[in-house]
């Protein structure tokens, strides 16, 4: 379990990754329908992240 605990905290610091603004966007939950039609037409390259807070 020391070993599980020991890679889970260094996800956040050492193997963060770089240039994680680059590999993802986040988008609203509004802007969704035309995101996926993106996807579906392999439009999209890294991760979509939807925001579903209104703040």
């Amino acid at each position: 379990m020391s070993q599980r605990l020991e890679i889970w905290s260094k996800l956040p610091t050492m193997w963060k990754p770089q240039h994680f603004s680059e590999l993802a966007s986040t988008i609203s939950l509004t802007e969704l329908p035309q995101k996926i039609q993106s996807i579906l037409q392999r439009q999209i390259q890294g991760r979509v992240l939807v925001k579903v807070s209104s703040s």
